[in-house]
């Protein structure tokens, strides 16, 4: 896939605290490239030959040799599945969210659409602007019957649509699935080769 590499790149750890979150997994029995930060986490199917269980840092090409933690324990089960067309996903709102990538966006699903606000903090209090920057339409889930919403780091959303901009140039579906749990649990963005995990942010 067109810039696979920096994507995955993207979603690695860049501290040292757990140095094996600084490379990408290559699991030989899921056949997956698996990266992530503790925060977010991009899985990815690989084609090919079958390649040995490895980590390795994209950056420096060297393998690190620790033990990658089990990503399929944090993979949420359950939840409300969305159907969400590729074409929502525009060069626009990749810009509009990199213009605000310093604040939080909040979502609030509703029935057949989530709209995204920006929340700004200045020093006293946390605001959300009144009128939402973009909306983006998804097919109604008969089990939804409430409205819901969940706060992201602006940049983390930025680079879960940069990288289905990217996908979806290459792939012949015309939709891929986001499932809601709730607003403190992660939210998973996928298709039939990836799954992209964000991890929401708290506010009281």
């Amino acid at each position: 896939m067109k810039n696979l590499a920096k994507h995955l790149m993207k979603v690695t750890s860049k501290n040292n605290t757990r140095p094996v979150l600084n490379g990408v997994e290559f699991n030989s029995s899921t056949k997956r490239m698996n990266a992530t930060d503790s925060h977010r986490l991009l899985s990815f199917e690989y084609d090919g030959e079958s390649i040995r269980d490895k980590v390795i840092n994209l950056e420096t090409m060297e393998v690190i040799d620790s033990s990658y933690p089990d990503i399929s324990r944090i993979m949420p089960i359950d939840g409300y599945d969305f159907e969400v067309p590729f074409h929502e996903i525009t060069r626009e709102i990749v810009s509009l969210l990199t213009k605000n990538k310093k604040h939080l966006i909040k979502m609030t699903f509703k029935e057949d659409l989530i709209q995204f606000y920006v929340k700004t903090q200045n020093e006293r209090t946390l605001d959300v602007i009144d009128e939402p920057i973009f909306t983006i339409e998804i097919t109604k889930n008969d089990d939804w019957k409430k409205t819901e919403e969940i706060f992201l780091s602006a940049e983390y959303l930025r680079d879960v649509f940069s990288f289905l901009l990217d996908y979806k140039t290459e792939s012949s579906k015309t939709c891929f699935t986001l499932r809601f749990v709730g607003r403190v649990r992660p939210i998973l963005f996928s298709s039939e080769k990836f799954e992209y995990l964000v991890t929401p942010i708290r506010t009281y």
